[in-house]
């Protein structure tokens, strides 16, 4: 599923259209899967999007705990 992350965050990913003109084909030729593997992922751009946000935040978390962890030592 991280394909479907770097799209959300590329910079040519959501950004080269409004995110209401972004289609599900548009996603999915750009991330070389066909539909049946995004919808088995996701129910729609929302629920990617707010998959996108969670994965990143969770990372940047755990990134935060191990420098204060590094710090601490």
């Amino acid at each position: 599923m991280s394909v479907f992350n770097k799209y959300t965050l590329d910079d040519d990913g959501l950004k080269e259209k409004p995110f209401n003109r972004v289609t599900i084909k548009d996603i999915t030729d750009k991330c070389g899967v066909n539909r049946m593997t995004f919808y088995y992922h996701f129910e729609d751009m929302c629920d990617l999007i707010e998959w996108s946000l969670t994965e990143n935040i969770l990372k940047n978390f755990k990134m935060e705990h191990v420098y204060k962890m590094w710090k601490e030592n």
